[in-house]
């Protein structure tokens, strides 16, 4: 398989184009170019899993923007209808836990970081700066220039 069908393979399940840069920092190629899989061993996602730890609000002091991306239990990733009926209510159970989850994580940062200023963007896609930039940007601009 060649990076442009990763590509096209990631933006169909993703609802978003990775460039071509980014697909070939993330797989390994054999001198003819095509994929031969991860750059990553598999362990990675466990042990990124494994290492979180709660931010440390307190510290913060100074102005912040958070800018979250607000899961609701109707989201669906593009790939969802291609998903076997067991493998589409896994992902349902998946993302109504996600998403309260993810109401917990914005109302942390809602009251622990004094005069923030919170965005939530609902049922973007985990790479919300990517996939809504427009809304990003004016959102970072208007923080910085305090409207």
């Amino acid at each position: 398989m060649s990076v442009q069908r990763v590509a096209a393979a990631s933006a169909r399940d993703d609802g978003y184009r990775k460039t071509l840069s980014a697909i070939c920092n993330m797989v390994r190629r054999d001198p003819s170019g095509t994929v031969t899989g991860p750059v990553s061993p598999p362990e990675i996602p466990g042990n990124l899993i494994a290492g979180l730890q709660p931010a440390v609000y307190e510290r913060i002091h100074a102005p912040a923007l958070g800018i979250f991306n607000r899961i609701t239990p109707p989201y669906r990733m593009p790939y969802y209808w291609s998903l076997k009926p067991a493998e589409q209510a896994e992902f349902d159970r998946n993302i109504a836990a996600l998403a309260t989850w993810t109401d917990g994580a914005i109302q942390r940062f809602r009251s622990e970081v004094k005069g923030s200023r919170v965005v939530e963007i609902p049922n973007a896609n985990h790479y919300v700066y990517v996939v809504e930039e427009a809304q990003v940007v004016r959102e970072v601009r208007n923080f910085l220039l305090a409207k």
